[in-house]
């Protein structure tokens, strides 16, 4: 690995209403294998630490009742080359049913988060979008 592609942490202060939909943004970008740290009330008595995937810590916070207090999140964030690579092998048509299944998102709102995560701009995306479809009859 070059010293330009070296992987960084990201962190993020999220607050516990905005956290599940942060959480599928970053699966969205990085995939859903990225490894994150979930900190919840430090340095407090009820400090808790979920160390796993993006993924898993989706499905960890959705599966309780609430979400309460103060969340620091640390996520590992790779090259921008590994990403790249592993985003490009999947349809977009894929990647707008995803996002509409998982964050109940419309079609116009996913085209506009895979746009923003690909770097491109909406129309482009939907061009593609066509496209793939047009392949599919």
């Amino acid at each position: 690995m070059q010293r330009n592609e070296a992987a960084r942490t990201l962190i993020f202060y999220e607050a516990p209403h905005r956290i599940l939909e942060t959480l599928a943004d970053l699966e969205a970008i990085f995939g859903p294998a990225v490894r994150v740290v979930l900190a919840r009330e430090l340095t407090k008595i009820h400090e808790e630490f979920l160390r796993c995937t993006v993924a898993e810590a989706r499905r960890e916070l959705a599966s309780r009742d609430r979400i309460r207090g103060e969340i620091t999140l640390l996520v590992e964030a790779r090259p921008l080359t590994q990403i790249e690579s592993s985003s490009t092998s999947v349809k977009i048509s894929d990647r707008v049913a995803l996002l509409q299944a998982e964050a109940g998102v419309d079609e116009k709102e996913a085209l506009k988060r895979i746009a923003r995560e690909l770097g491109q701009s909406k129309s482009d995306v939907y061009r593609e979008l066509q496209r793939e479809r047009a392949r599919r009859r």
